[in-house]
């Protein structure tokens, strides 16, 4: 990649600090690298703005730098790194605990008014980056083990309960025993104690992660409750819990982060599970579909 490589850089940088040792070798002429002007400007913009990398799509980050999302692409690559939304990691797990994280998405917005163009635009980029990484044999172990779990628990804090709940639902009508922790009712604690060594913990957590999330996630590993985690990159707290991860990507120029990736997943991964289940899911749909009936609870 380079004719000269000092000591103190390495590829991919694991850091910022790491980068900004890059580019300063590049103009020392302590290292070549084939980067273009235009990817060089990125890369400066970024360095100085961290925050505005760490929480933009790709679509909305090059409009920002007013660079197209390959010469994104080729600087990521370029670094070392096998993808934009790897090199963005870096960027998002040195911005973890900014309590300026939903005014500064507006803040940093290069126009100040969303359009649909635009956000659909962002959720057609993070629909393609799943479909390229969601890893087919994980999705299947995954699933393995929430049909062998006797009583599945659900949980989701601020934005990511309402997708707690849509999975919890979902699982609802196609089996038994599914549980959402809500951190209303008896509190987290009597929650995590009903959780049995042949029952399973399915967690949400994006950035900026919650505290009580993390700290729920590694009180249950503590106890070794069995959990699956769904989160938005491998440097999340909760992704270090378990091996039973599956990454969705949550990028957006909205206030908050984007949920229609991680609807999909959900989706995804009921519909495989269903198709797993084969003629059981269909019976208890069925079952599921009399009880409605019964209670009149369609218009």
């Amino acid at each position: 990649m380079n004719n000269l490589i000092n000591e103190r850089i390495s590829f991919p940088p694991p850091t910022i600090s790491d980068m900004r040792s890059i580019l300063l070798a590049m103009d020392q002429g302590e290292l070549e690298l084939p980067m273009g002007r235009k990817s060089r400007a990125a890369f400066e913009q970024v360095l100085e703005n961290p925050k505005v990398a760490s929480m933009l799509s790709i679509t909305a980050l090059a409009d920002t730098l007013n660079v197209s999302t390959a010469t994104l692409t080729r600087l990521s690559r370029l670094l070392g790194f096998s993808s934009f939304k790897q090199f963005q990691n870096i960027f998002r797990a040195e911005m973890v605990g900014s309590s300026d994280f939903y005014s500064n998405k507006i803040k940093t917005r290069k126009t100040p008014i969303l359009t649909p163009n635009s956000l659909i635009a962002t959720a057609k980029d993070n629909i393609l980056e799943l479909e390229q990484e969601l890893d087919a044999k994980r999705l299947t172990t995954i699933c393995k083990a929430i049909l062998s779990a006797e009583v599945v628990h659900c949980f989701g804090y601020r934005q990511t309960f309402s997708l707690a709940s849509f999975l919890c639902y979902g699982l609802g009508m196609i089996r038994q025993r599914v549980q959402l922790i809500n951190t209303t009712s008896q509190g987290l604690a009597f929650s995590i104690a009903q959780i049995k060594a042949n029952d399973v913990l399915i967690g949400f957590g994006f950035h900026p992660y919650s505290s009580r999330t993390v700290k729920l996630m590694q009180l249950a590993k503590e106890l070794n409750v069995p959990m699956i985690v769904i989160t938005d990159s491998l440097r999340s707290p909760i992704a270090k819990i378990t091996k039973n991860v599956l990454l969705v990507p949550v990028q957006s120029d909205f206030f908050s982060n984007s949920l229609v990736a991680p609807s999909l997943l959900i989706e995804i991964i009921l519909s495989k599970l269903a198709s797993m289940m084969g003629e059981n899911s269909l019976k208890q749909l069925e079952q599921r579909e009399t009880l409605i009936n019964k209670l009149n609870d369609e218009y």
